[in-house]
């Protein structure tokens, strides 16, 4: 069922599903982050002030060597908080199929924080010593309402009011 103010309330067959639901982190509807509270009998429904959001976050021009779970997983801490890679950029990750000219991640992110429009990462060569530096490009999703997303740019989102 959902309110006039646009929030959602779900019924559960049990306590012990819906704390697994609250405690499982973040769910997503139609590749929409979706947050739970528990709603107790007297609560003031309202929507709060979100302190962190959970965006789609491409990743462009990522070296061979770090396009892994795990590097994928430390690019994305440059940012903030990774949550989960999406089932293409994980499977072209385990089974080593190649990789695709980007990585698609959710990442949590302060809602008072700069978006970065690209990351220097560097990245320990695969033989012998020495790094190499790599520059690589950010774009986050953000939903336009009924007529579907787009990915922007952070400087982007912050000249049309949007961040």
């Amino acid at each position: 069922m959902m309110t006039t103010k646009g929030m959602f309330f779900f019924k559960f067959n049990s306590k012990d599903g819906m704390n697994v639901m609250i405690e499982n982190g973040s769910w997503l509807i139609r590749s929409v982050p979706l947050i739970l509270k528990k709603w107790t009998p007297g609560a003031n429904i309202i929507k709060e002030d979100v302190c962190n959001i959970s965006i789609w976050v491409k990743f462009h021009d990522i070296h061979i060597t770090a396009f892994t779970e795990d590097g994928l997983s430390a690019i994305a801490t440059k940012l903030d908080t990774p949550l989960m890679l999406d089932s293409y950029t994980s499977t072209m990750c385990t089974e080593s199929l190649g990789r695709s000219s980007y990585a698609r991640a959710i990442v949590e992110l302060r809602a008072d924080t700069e978006l970065k429009d690209t990351l220097v990462v560097v990245i320990p060569k695969f033989m012998g010593e020495g790094y190499t530096i790599s520059i690589i490009r950010v774009e986050y999703k953000i939903s336009s309402g009924p007529f579907g997303s787009q990915y922007f740019k952070g400087k982007q989102l912050e000249r049309v009011g949007m961040m």
